[in-house]
């Protein structure tokens, strides 16, 4: 829990000022008589007026990491770790039912599926297999699906960034091949430039397409000073 209350404060140390206020109002409606402090019974009425579907001991074992000096109430300080876990990390188990503070397991049937909610799993329940079944059977741990997700983020980045290098190594080489057409040709009229366009733009376009994405850069460094000669 310490690392998530580290990483809780940094979190709200950096964030927004839109994000700092919904912290404040999230406090302010967990602490019903206004004292400043937050009670177990105000922290578990809060929790299910929210519609969070905690069991009771779920509930009061939260609050008590939560409680870091132990004083029985929650400051502000200490509400802003929960304010962190329940907008972007509360992570129950689906089988134990517990609050999941590290590593844990997610089921990548779920995972894959925006449309279904997620499914993970302890450490402990999922080496016991409590909580499997056909409707959840291959789990990844969170940082190898972490991994998965940024590996897919950057391929299609890249994929992204490829489509474009290579529309403007078209761009180009029809400017240029153009340019050079009408620069060879002259006053030969305009049957002369058609046929001298089409000469000089196959060789570059199919050239740039046999090269690939990776070298249609240099074609297109070598075409615009090409063109910047003429």
């Amino acid at each position: 829990m310490e690392e998530i209350r580290q990483a809780a404060l940094c979190y709200y140390r950096d964030s927004e000022p839109e994000i700092k206020m919904k912290a404040a109002e999230q406090f302010m409606s967990m602490d019903g008589d206004g004292d400043g402090k937050v009670s177990i019974t105000e922290f578990t009425e809060y929790l299910k007026s929210a519609g969070c579907n905690v069991d009771k001991n779920l509930s009061r074992n939260l609050f008590e990491e939560l409680d870091r000096d132990k004083n029985g109430v929650l400051d502000f300080e200490e509400a802003i770790v929960f304010f962190y876990i329940s907008t972007k990390r509360m992570i129950i188990c689906g089988g134990c039912g517990s609050f999941i503070r590290d590593v844990y397991f997610t089921c990548i049937q779920c995972f894959r599926n925006k449309s279904q909610d997620a499914y993970n799993l302890c450490c402990d329940c999922y080496a016991s297999g409590q909580g499997r079944s056909d409707e959840h059977k291959v789990f990844l741990d969170n940082f190898t699906a972490l991994k998965f997700i940024r590996q897919s983020i950057e391929k299609g980045q890249t994929s992204k960034r490829n489509g474009v290098v290579a529309a403007v190594a078209v761009f180009v080489a029809k400017a240029a091949a153009r340019h050079a057409a009408l620069h060879a040709a002259g006053a030969a009229g305009e049957v002369a430039v058609g046929a001298a366009v089409a000469g000089a733009f196959g060789p570059v376009v199919q050239g740039a397409a046999v090269l690939g994405v990776a070298k249609a850069a240099v074609v297109v460094a070598a075409v615009s000073a090409a063109c910047s000669i003429m």
